[in-house]
This record gives structure tokens, sequence and C-alpha cells, in this order.
């Protein structure tokens, strides 16, 4: 307990896309107690100069964010390059890994993007842009953010 409020003991899950992330994610947001995101925004890059310092903003967030919840946590396959820092910033910190055969990932994206509409989402792009500047925060320790993009091209 912190300032009077539950300080909620976090989940991460983690996997490629395609492997089930959103799923789980539901799953675990239909237990009692449990406040589960999906891909939280922003997307943490997949390499960074100071992940331990980009991770330890990322959970005290989540947190934060969740004050009161008994757990609480995101699950997205950014966190995976993250983990180290993460467990040994969080000794009650839990990682459920999902793993799914690649040939099913493959083809379950192949479905996904021929029948998907809206905006196209660049995971690997360098820079902030639009509405997602006032999300950085702390984030951007590292230099840059990973973001979806906002257009399609």
């Amino acid at each position: 307990m912190k300032n009077g409020q539950f300080v909620p003991r976090l989940i991460l899950g983690v996997g490629t896309g395609r492997c089930g992330t959103l799923s789980l994610s539901r799953l675990l947001n239909r237990q009692p107690g449990l406040r589960v995101t999906h891909e939280r925004q922003p997307y943490l890059p997949w390499k960074c100069e100071s992940p331990r310092d980009l991770i330890a903003a990322r959970l005290n967030a989540l947190r934060a964010d969740n004050a009161g919840s008994a757990i609480a946590g995101d699950v997205a396959f950014y966190y995976l390059n993250y983990l180290p820092d993460a467990l040994e910033l969080d000794d009650r910190l839990r990682v459920v890994c999902l793993r799914r055969p690649k040939h099913e990932v493959v083809a379950s994206y192949r479905r996904w993007i021929s029948c998907r509409s809206g905006p196209d989402v660049n995971h690997w792009a360098a820079s902030i842009i639009g509405r997602h500047r006032k999300m950085a925060g702390a984030m951007t320790q590292c230099g840059h953010l990973v973001i979806p993009s906002t257009t399609r091209s």
C-alpha cells in the first residue's frame, strides 16, 4: 500500500504479433481485480540506449494508472527486449509468454493484412508524430519512440 492506495502487482504478456496477445489481454481483463491493456502506447522502441530507464518508467506508469487494482499490466510484443531489466526492477513482476507455430503466425498475419482497413502501423518508426507527442512523457529518454503511423501510404 502506498499513500492509502494499493500498489498493483504487475503482469506483462509477451509474444510475437498474431500469436494471441489481444486474446490474452481480453482473458486477463475478465478476471476480478485485473486491469490489463493491449499494446499500450506509446510503443517501446525495439532498441534503446537506456532500456532500464525506459522500462522503469513504463512499469511506474502502469502502477500509477491502475492504483487500486490488485494486478495490472500490459500485453505486447515490444516487452521482449526489456524483460531482463523489468524482472530485475520488480521481483513481483510476472510474465506470460505466448508461443505459436511460425506457420500459423504467418497465415494469421496474411489473413489480417488482407482484410483490415484503417491506418497502417509502422512499429519501427523512429519519430514522434501528431497526437502521439503528448503521450511521450518519460518515454523520450531513449531519444525516440516507436509509434503507429496515422496515415496510409
